[in-house]
């Protein structure tokens, strides 16, 4: 990025000499671009900041998600129609997916496995799916 902003000042540094422009006129130009050159680099270092923020987040999701992890297991099963006794290999995984937080409820019962996606905001069901087993 340095040699980015040598490069602008050099190139301007020479077009002054050949337009004719005073010293004083030519650092008040490099200093416009610079700082408007530094200004860019900032908004970039902090996009960056918020995208390592923001995965970094995370990690930690389990902390903003407004419903908890016993209220979305409760509304998969009541969809279902069953109760926590009916079913075998229950995994709930808080994630995130296109920028939204959901859980994500598996379970089996002896004939049939069930997949839920539910909002850890709402409470509302994303997606659910009910696939029988042989």
């Amino acid at each position: 990025m340095k040699k980015i902003i040598i490069s602008i000042i050099a190139v301007l540094s020479i077009a002054f000499v050949f337009t004719g422009c005073s010293k004083r006129e030519m650092e008040n130009t490099e200093s416009k671009v610079e700082s408007s050159i530094n200004s860019g680099v900032d908004k970039v270092e902090s996009g960056i900041n918020s995208i390592t923020d923001n995965t970094n987040s995370d990690t930690d999701a389990s902390h903003s998600a407004k419903i908890s992890e016993k209220k979305a297991k409760e509304t998969a099963l009541k969809h279902a129609n069953l109760s926590e006794a009916d079913i075998s290999d229950l995994e709930i995984e808080l994630e995130r997916d296109n920028g939204k937080l959901i859980y994500e409820i598996t379970f089996d019962t002896k004939s049939t496995e069930y997949d839920y996606h539910i909002d850890a905001n709402t409470g509302d069901i994303i997606s659910s799916k009910k696939e029988k087993r042989d």
